[in-house]
């Protein structure tokens, strides 16, 4: 009799081990995003002006940890493999003069797998470039930088293949800046003092809060 009570007794207590383990592992869930049991497809599809965007970068973040990172194709999306969760999304190599909304959606969700995310044009002051004939002039690796009156330049801008840089409000708030140009090919100048800052146009050769373009051309030294 006493062993048949100390044998039910140890088949009771197996039994609650593995129904409270069974419970605490169901209750612990699977961390890994990437689990390929239970992955789903996400798909980020990157635009501007209506039209697909390649070569963007597309993060996948999960708080604050980059999970994975994929580069947008020719119809503008990046596709993941990961598990039902909330994920955020952020980019980079974006076009020249284009930027990331500040008010746009980068969230996925557990039941939101598709998310598509518009580029903007920057706001911003505006340098164009143009050669000794009026048209558009540009190189490789040119950039354009604002300076502050007195203090020290900001963030430069890359020229784009139209010729234009675009110094955005973001980083320069409306006030007063002398232009520089840096990077311009061997042989090539424009109108500068010995900072290099801009002087073609004279007493309007600085970006103001009303003076918000300026087109400077760039000829043979």
């Amino acid at each position: 009799m006493k062993k048949t009570k100390k044998l039910l007794l140890t088949v009771f207590l197996t039994l609650c081990f593995v129904l409270c383990f069974g419970a605490f592992a169901a209750c612990d869930g699977n961390d890994d995003p990437f689990d390929p049991d239970n992955a789903v497809t996400y798909t980020v599809t990157v635009n501007k002006d209506s039209a697909p965007v390649s070569d963007v970068t597309v993060a996948i973040h999960k708080g604050s940890s980059r999970l994975i990172s994929e580069k947008t194709d020719a119809n503008g999306k990046a596709t993941f493999e990961l598990v039902p969760d909330s994920y955020t999304v952020k980019l980079s190599t974006l076009p020249v003069h284009y930027e990331v909304s500040a008010n746009a959606n980068l969230s996925l969700t557990k039941d939101s797998h598709d998310l598509t995310v518009s580029l903007t044009m920057m706001s911003g002051y505006t340098v164009k470039l143009v050669d000794t004939n009026g048209d558009p002039y540009y190189a490789a690796d040119v950039t354009v930088a604002g300076c502050e009156i007195g203090g020290s330049c900001k963030s430069a801008s890359m020229l784009g293949t139209d010729g234009i840089a675009i110094l955005p409000y973001t980083i320069y708030p409306l006030g007063e800046y002398h232009v520089k140009i840096v990077g311009l090919p061997d042989g090539m100048g424009y109108d500068r003092d010995a900072e290099d800052y801009y002087t073609g146009a004279g007493a309007d050769s600085n970006l103001t809060a009303t003076r918000t373009e300026l087109t400077i051309t760039i000829r043979p030294e």
